[in-house]
């Protein structure tokens, strides 16, 4: 799943940070069903290295085959 983009999910107080996976009508003009996953960060507290993670892989990843395999 290379260079999937970030959504910012704003100041929305909860909100967590999102990778947009595709959507389930991207030819349409409003209302694409956009599909996210959630992510999650590992930070180192010497150095400020992070590791971003998928909340949950196996079903990210099936949503994004879903949505690659549509014509």
């Amino acid at each position: 799943m290379p260079r999937l983009p970030l959504v910012d999910p704003g100041q929305l107080q909860g909100a967590s940070l999102k990778v947009l996976l595709g959507a389930t009508r991207p030819d349409a003009w409003l209302l694409q069903g956009p599909i996210f996953a959630t992510l999650e960060a590992d930070c180192c507290g010497e150095c400020g290295y992070a590791e971003l993670h998928l909340t949950y892989p196996d079903e990210a990843y099936r949503d994004w085959q879903r949505v690659r395999q549509r014509p």
